[in-house]
């Protein structure tokens, strides 16, 4: 009875055993997905985990998800830890986050007040991990603008100025990348949010999720009127704006069918003295080319006590309850990290203390931390697929030009 009792035992010890080693070895598996990233951002943190867990013996499976579907991806995938950007994505993904995932929120002591307050916080666990800045920026040719004698960009009025300036040099002064979905829709929402106001920038937000989530069928000129043509549109102000710059011909109506490597062809052509683009973009730019002009977040038309930059923020996001999900986003927040990072992407970091690449995301960094919370920018606070914002878009141009 004794030996048979002993035997019991020793099998029962012996499928815990078995049990932890395949629930360890199981956990050694960490499949990362990647949402609405440029593809620079993706392997610039595809080699930070690379290098630093190279000792660690996790296997590491990269997933790339696509841009429209997302809900129906995540139903059909299983990913440990997601990186992705601001917005809708983000909050889609916290959504089907399993309730353990997660990392105290004390782990954010050291990330700048307004980045802080863009964590995605749930049971006293951070679901939703920043961990990078993007933003929305203007960029001046420098040798032009000194030769300008304008002391400085204050006000947007101060970037007409110079355009009106560079007129008697070069065709069209200004550029932008008016056929990038994404990026126009966010860099109209910066300018709503310099001209119009935060209240409008979030009423516009409004405009287009009732788009996305309206079971009718998908009227982009009914939006573009909704966002510009109404006496309530909250837009107002930021196409008056850029129907002045286009009447004084400060930029072409071909810009709206311009792709960002236009954009980076018309500056090497030195054809152009005035660039909106992101960060990221401006990563991707030929440093000969980009070294020539100076970056500035995007000013208000009118002074204004508080501001609301357009500075998309990329997160970590753990999904299971796999440790290692949260124990690399939690490892993300770390100095370390951080300035491997900022290293490998180009982008701005979110502490306040660590080392960056340059003075370029220093300067985003500290513009962002001495405003009020970000905007997500508006073309990814919404579900709208690029095609659906590429037909506003067509339809703003309309308005904007004619």
């Amino acid at each position: 009875m004794k030996s048979s009792f002993i035997y019991k035992v020793f099998c029962g010890v012996a499928f815990a055993s078995l049990l932890f080693v395949v629930s360890c070895s199981k956990d050694k598996n960490v499949s990362v997905g990647f949402y609405n990233l440029d593809s620079h951002v993706v392997e610039g943190i595809k080699s930070v985990i690379d290098s630093h867990y190279a000792d660690q013996k996790l296997n590491f499976t990269y997933i790339q998800f696509s841009d429209d579907n997302l809900e129906s991806q995540l139903k059909s995938s299983k990913i440990d830890l997601f990186f992705a950007t601001d917005g809708y994505g983000a909050k889609t993904i916290v959504k089907s986050a399993n309730e353990k995932a997660g990392i105290p929120s004390s782990v954010l002591g050291n990330v700048t007040t307004s980045i802080q307050r863009k964590a995605i916080v749930s049971e006293n666990l951070v679901k939703a991990v920043p961990v990078l800045s993007d933003n929305i920026e203007v960029d001046v040719e420098i040798p032009a603008f000194q030769e300008s004698k304008i002391k400085g960009i204050g006000s947007l009025k101060d970037i007409q100025k110079f355009g009106e300036q560079q007129k008697k040099f070069v065709d069209y002064p200004i550029v932008f990348a008016g056929d990038e979905p994404v990026f126009f829709f966010d860099f109209l929402g910066a300018l709503c949010e310099a001209c119009d106001g935060q209240k409008y920038y979030e009423e516009a937000v409004k405009i287009l999720e009732e788009a996305a989530a309206s079971e009718k069928k998908f009227n982009a000129k009914e939006v573009a009127e909704q966002l510009t043509e109404k006496n309530s549109s909250p837009m107002l102000k930021t196409k008056d704006f850029l129907r002045q710059l286009y009447n004084k011909k400060l930029f072409s109506n071909e810009v709206f069918n311009y792709k960002i490597h236009d954009v980076q062809a018309f500056s090497a052509a030195r054809s152009s003295k005035i660039l909106f683009m992101s960060f990221t973009d401006h990563r991707n730019f030929d440093q000969n080319v980009i070294s020539r002009y100076e970056s500035s977040f995007i000013p208000s038309l009118t002074p204004k006590n508080v501001r609301f930059f357009s500075s998309s923020t990329l997160y970590a996001i753990p999904v299971t309850s796999n440790p290692n999900a949260s124990k690399i986003a939690q490892d993300f927040v770390s100095v370390d990290f951080q300035e491997s990072l900022c290293r490998s992407t180009g982008l701005a970091p979110v502490l306040r203390n660590c080392r960056t690449t340059d003075v370029q995301a220093s300067d985003v960094r500290f513009w962002i931390a001495s405003s009020s919370t970000p905007n997500a920018g508006l073309g990814h606070e919404t579900s709208l697929t690029k095609e659906q914002l590429r037909q506003i878009k067509n339809e703003l141009k309309a308005n904007i030009i004619y």
